[in-house]
């Protein structure tokens, strides 16, 4: 890609994202079963995720993130709605690197450096109505973000 200029604040070492081109992703009524891994791993803006079965993953049942560490793939996020899920059983067993972020159900983070970025990477999360069992570690984390809404989750 070859830009006519740049912001003052692209320096060297930054990362750059084109914006302009990016998916949605609707996801309703899916079952997942049995992974070796995580359920499902969102990687783009403009996320809903709405009355899925997911059960018996070893990693994380729905995770969110964006890295600027190891892979260097996807950018923070807005507008994601997680709502009216069951997960059961998921993150038994992998853990997704060392961070604690990688170690809930419902897993919402940006890694920078190999550390949790600030918040703002990613902003207008809703988890709503979501029903989790049986997890071995924690239920919900949101790290990165602001304008988060976490309702009615049992």
């Amino acid at each position: 890609m070859i830009l006519d200029s740049l912001p003052a604040a692209a320096t060297n070492g930054r990362l750059v994202t084109n914006l302009t081109r990016r998916p949605a992703i609707r996801i309703d009524g899916l079952i997942v079963a049995d992974n070796r891994g995580r359920g499902l791993v969102l990687q783009t803006m403009d996320v809903v995720v709405e009355r899925c079965a997911i059960q018996g993953c070893t990693g994380a049942g729905i995770h969110r993130v964006c890295d600027a560490s190891d892979f260097y793939e996807s950018s923070g996020t807005t507008k994601v709605r997680i709502a009216n899920n069951t997960l059961t059983g998921v993150n038994q067993g992998a853990v997704v690197g060392s961070a604690a972020f990688t170690r809930a159900a419902i897993a919402i983070a940006a890694e920078l450096d190999n550390q949790l970025a600030p918040a703002g990477s990613h902003s207008q999360i809703d988890l709503v109505g979501n029903t989790i069992r049986d997890t071995a570690r924690s239920a919900i984390h949101v790290g990165s973000a602001f304008q988060t809404n976490i309702i009615g989750n049992v």
